[in-house]
């Protein structure tokens, strides 16, 4: 896929660039080294913005974002999970070297990490926990970032069979119960989780580039037609809002979900493409751009619960994936979509006490309150990251991070 910038506007790409240039200056050197909320997340945005500008000094502040990362992986004082821990880390440094913004011998660093992310994952696995950013998926994650080596591949077969005995099989249809929210005071109830971030979609996502190895391709086959025909048995029949809950419990009546990458349609449809681009199966390709064309019409900012500008459940990343689909189809209609959600992120930074204007809408103790944040998921690292992908040529492949390629 050849990717194309979809700002041409001289004047536009003007004031993208003035932003991007703010938010560089107002990174605020994050206190630990995750890829989500640390220095790795703030590191992949100076090195895409030093492809970008060509400014040494960005890439001297990412390369010493790097050495930190580094220096906390040698002290081994780190969590294992994906999003704020040494997952996602060395996730992010394997990535950077795919980019060539990094160089280093793989199997050197990161023998004995394989071992230790692959115990961890295995089992997260084995107590149902396959939440992508804190649970097991994480790990598959980054076995599929050390592809070819052998342990990886040996790796991923084992955490196939193990995401296949913790599922739920009911006559043609497959699902998962929902584990991460049970921190949260559901674990009384039998849920299930509609959201990419933490629910199934993100298994499907996996499923798929699992298939795609030729790994476990037969029970991949299998999960993979379970849990889309489980999905699509929970589409809402009609609805003026979202398509698909955010949640379902049983017995209980299922709510619209909001817009964005979290949770909600896009994410699923997200899953359905991938899903139906690895087996061929362009019916679950064609499910996935209806259920786009009915998000394009979704613009109400409260209705849809955007509130602020981050890639986790802000305009950002709605931005970046309207703007994936169109890269895939040429549909002119996620081209308007993406570019309307780039003006409400350009138009969310207002805050005169926030980093580049911006800040985030977060819950905390069941509060809401506005953060400053640097973050790639939650901050500004990611809301430059998503403004670099409209204005440049270049793939922003760094959304694989976001399970989006």
């Amino acid at each position: 896929m050849k990717w194309e910038a979809i700002i041409r506007d001289g004047t536009k790409i003007k004031s993208i660039n003035a932003k991007l240039e703010l938010i560089a200056s107002s990174i605020n050197n994050p206190d630990n080294e995750s890829i989500l909320d640390g220095k790795m997340g703030a590191a992949l945005f100076y090195y895409y913005f030093n492809s970008l500008q060509g400014n040494k000094s960005q890439k001297e502040l990412a390369d010493s974002y790097i050495n930190d990362c580094l220096e906390s992986i040698s002290k081994k004082c780190l969590e294992n999970n994906f999003g704020n821990g040494l997952t996602g880390i060395v996730c992010g440094l394997l990535f950077l070297r795919s980019r060539h913004f990094v160089n280093f011998e793989p199997d050197y660093l990161l023998n004995e990490i394989d071992e230790v992310i692959f115990d961890f994952a295995n089992n997260e696995l084995n107590a149902s926990n396959y939440d992508y950013i804190y649970g097991g998926l994480g790990g598959l994650q980054y076995f599929l970032e050390r592809m070819p080596n052998l342990y990886a591949r040996n790796a991923i077969e084992i955490l196939i069979r193990q995401i296949d005995i913790i599922s739920e099989k009911i006559d043609d249809s497959v699902t998962w119960r929902d584990y991460f929210t049970t921190k949260f005071g559901h674990n009384e109830k039998k849920r299930y989780n509609f959201g990419l971030a933490h629910g199934i979609p993100s298994i499907i996502y996996f499923l798929s580039r699992v298939y795609n190895l030729n790994i476990n391709r037969q029970k991949c086959f299998e999960l993979l037609h379970g849990s889309i025909n489980w999905l699509l048995q929970n589409k809402f029949n009609n609805s003026n809002l979202s398509l698909f809950p955010s949640f379902l419990e049983i017995n209980e009546k299922a709510n619209s979900s909001r817009l964005g990458w979290c949770y909600g349609d896009l994410g699923i449809a997200n899953a359905l493409w991938y899903a139906g681009i690895s087996l061929g199966n362009n019916v679950w390709k064609t499910e996935a751009i209806s259920i786009l064309m009915h998000a394009c019409g979704r613009k109400n900012l409260e209705n849809n619960f955007v509130f602020d500008a981050c890639v986790c459940h802000g305009a950002a990343g709605i931005h970046l994936l309207f703007n994936r689909f169109y890269q895939s189809t040429k549909l002119i209609e996620f081209k308007y979509a993406s570019n309307y959600w780039l003006e409400q992120t350009l138009e969310m930074s207002r805050f005169e006490d926030g980093f580049a204007g911006y800040k985030t809408k977060v819950m905390r103790n069941n509060e809401p309150i506005w953060i400053n944040s640097s973050g790639f998921l939650y901050g500004i690292s990611g809301i430059g990251l998503c403004l670099i992908s409209a204005i440049s040529n270049v793939e922003p492949k760094w959304d694989r991070i976001l399970l989006l390629s």
